[in-house]
């Protein structure tokens, strides 16, 4: 099958095979003779077009179209050029503008040769060269969302914006960020307008199982704003944990509430509170770190040695009864699987996202993706998960590092982060765009400072949004799944460990086209456990890599 351009020797080489004063034969010898008396290198549809003007009938073409098709050898070039030019003399003879007439502006430039246009019906090419002459007469080279909002504002719709993104495709124009975001964000914002954003005011729900903040008795709630202010020095309470406190003083009143009791701290109401939650089925543990934040807000208050007694007293006995008990965290651990689950799922998410053609949905992949990824090998709290883009993430030239200070310990947290997460950091800049743009974006995020997770339209996500993906996919939260993945990375030790990682990589192609790259050496994974263990103790470390021996100084 002939592809390249056709010279005009070749065209008059053609012979008919008809009778010789046929109808077939008259057509393609007319063109012909016409062809010989210009100087033409190559055939194309405006030779085609320009035989036609001089003939100066509606069929002409269509007519050579038919003679040509049954003598032509397999050139597929010439029928294309020559279909489109009887495409394009019908339109001129019926007095409308011609698709070549329109392709002569010089914003067409980038988007030739003409035969790339052949994909597109002609509403297409003229919605998209009422978009090309927007930016040429603005001098607008690189368009944001709201130049797309400012273009179809005449419509009123994001219509003509789909219909353009439609027409993008067709094209297969290159993944620019002006094209695969800014029309996208362009998109979702008419539509919200048209339609609402969706977004509802939210009302409180009605307590059931405990009373509002401010139901607490006035000097419990100064106490609770004090700590919360000051940092809580020199009592027996942390900001970190005056949510726990918060939460046994609202189940507290309610019990004394519900059973008509004075709200206040005692043995009778903390007995009522046990009552209470052994009735909602709470695990020891949780019945003891309730009874320990009511005795330590106790002490802030600074009741009697003979409460304080009692509730130590309380709080002991469900301490030895707890450690009878099995965790709930190990059984869901056993559901959850091996790290392979955890990290696959998150390879899985990245490589969906490269299928979605929403913006939104893309992003919300991205971002589930590289929360699974990044928080099985980093033991963060989900409080400390909220990062920023050069604040708390940043690049070294060659790998992202972090630079996190906990909020419960005030643990310094500080290294580079192994190059199993680096696909995933990346696809959450780049959202879509080719990856030469991925220095321009990641340039952007550190020096806007924004977050590392958040929607599409930058929208803030709930301070929770680890927690609440993790749930969503996992359905179970981050701190159950690192145990199990630091548990067996572990015991597999660092030759196991770089396996595990590198078949995870093989569930995705191209991601595992990176990870060849990088080979996941040996020095690379000490460099990640380095960090993993980086500012906890020695319990800590014993707990979660009991089999590994590893010099946390070694350079690597």
């Amino acid at each position: 099958m002939q592809h390249d351009p056709i010279s005009s020797c070749d065209l008059l080489r053609i012979e008919p095979e008809d009778r010789p004063r046929g109808k077939h034969t008259l057509r393609i010898q007319r063109f012909q003779r016409w062809l010989k008396d210009r100087d033409v290198p190559q055939v194309d549809r405006f030779v085609f077009l320009d035989f036609a003007a001089d003939v100066a009938t509606r069929g002409v073409l269509a007519d050579l179209q038919k003679s040509l098709h049954r003598v032509l050898p397999d050139w597929e070039f010439l029928r294309r050029e020559l279909h489109a030019a009887v495409v394009d003399h019908r339109r001129r003879v019926d007095g409308v503008r011609m698709r070549t007439e329109i392709l002569r502006a010089e914003w067409w430039l980038p988007f030739l040769p003409q035969s790339r246009m052949d994909r597109l019906h002609i509403h297409e090419v003229s919605r998209l060269d009422e978009w090309l002459r927007y930016l040429n007469e603005r001098g607008i080279r690189s368009p944001r969302s709201r130049d797309y909002v400012e273009f179809a504002a005449k419509w009123d719709s994001e219509a003509p914006l789909t219909a353009l993104k439609t027409t993008f495709e067709k094209l297969e124009i290159p993944k620019i960020p002006w094209v695969a975001e800014e029309l996208d964000l362009a998109i979702s914002a008419l539509r919200a307008k048209r339609f609402g954003s969706g977004s509802k005011s939210r009302s409180s729900w009605r307590l059931t199982k405990s009373v509002r903040r401010d139901a607490l008795p006035t000097e419990w709630q100064n106490i609770l704003a004090d700590v919360e202010a000051s940092g809580g020095e020199g009592t027996a309470l942390s900001p970190g944990f005056v949510p726990t406190v918060e939460v046994a003083l609202r189940t507290l009143c309610f019990c004394c509430q519900d059973r008509e009791l004075s709200c206040e701290i005692n043995r009778g109401t903390a007995s009522a509170l046990v009552n209470e939650l052994k009735r909602r089925n709470a695990t020891n543990a949780t019945i003891e770190i309730n009874i320990s934040a009511l005795r330590r807000f106790a002490a802030v208050l600074g009741l009697d040695q003979g409460v304080m007694a009692d509730l130590r007293n309380i709080e002991r006995d469900f301490f030895f009864k707890k450690q009878a008990d099995i965790p709930q965290k190990f059984a869901r651990l056993d559901e959850l699987g091996s790290v392979d689950g955890v990290l696959g799922r998150a390879i899985d998410l990245l490589a969906a996202s490269r299928n979605e053609r929403s913006l939104e949905l893309r992003v919300a992949k991205l971002n589930a993706a590289a929360t699974l990824a990044l928080f099985s090998l980093i033991p963060l709290r989900v409080k400390d998960t909220n990062l920023l883009w050069g604040v708390h993430v940043t690049h070294t030239g060659q790998r992202y590092r972090l630079d996190i200070r906990t909020s419960k310990c005030g643990t310094e947290f500080h290294g580079e982060v192994c190059d199993f997460v680096t696909p995933f950091l990346d696809a959450l800049l780049l959202r879509g765009c080719d990856e030469t743009y991925l220095g321009m974006k990641r340039q952007e995020a550190l020096r806007s400072k924004q977050a590392l997770f958040a929607h599409a339209n930058g929208r803030h996500m709930s301070n929770r949004r680890v927690a609440n993906l993790w749930q969503r996919h996992i359905e179970c939260g981050p701190h159950i799944a690192r145990s199990v993945v630091h548990t067996e990375l572990g015991r597999m030790g660092r030759e196991g460990t770089e396996l595990a990682l590198s078949l995870c990589a093989q569930w995705d192609p191209k991601t595992a086209t990176f990870y060849q790259g990088k080979a996941m050496h040996d020095a690379l994974l000490l460099e990640a456990n380095r960090l993993l263990l980086s500012g906890f103790s020695n319990d800590t470390i014993e707990k979660h890599f009991p089999s590994i021996e590893i010099d946390l100084e070694m350079p690597c």
